[in-house]
């Protein structure tokens, strides 16, 4: 096979080819579409402030 790589514009044509991929691949993987769901959010409070979050480092060198 020969391809060829070009830069283009992002197309809504484009755009809607790398969501539907991209969902599939994440219903695949995690066997429910997420994407009918609200977005939801994961928060740390101390004493109803927000806490800092420290970066993982697990296999960081």
């Amino acid at each position: 096979m020969n391809f060829q790589i070009k830069q283009n514009k992002l197309t809504d044509e484009v755009k809607k080819k790398i969501f539907q991929r991209f969902a599939h691949r994440a219903i695949k993987a995690t066997g429910m579409n997420g994407l009918n769901e609200d977005p939801i959010s994961f928060e740390i409070l101390d004493k109803e402030k927000a806490a800092g979050v420290k970066p993982a480092t697990v296999g960081l060198s």
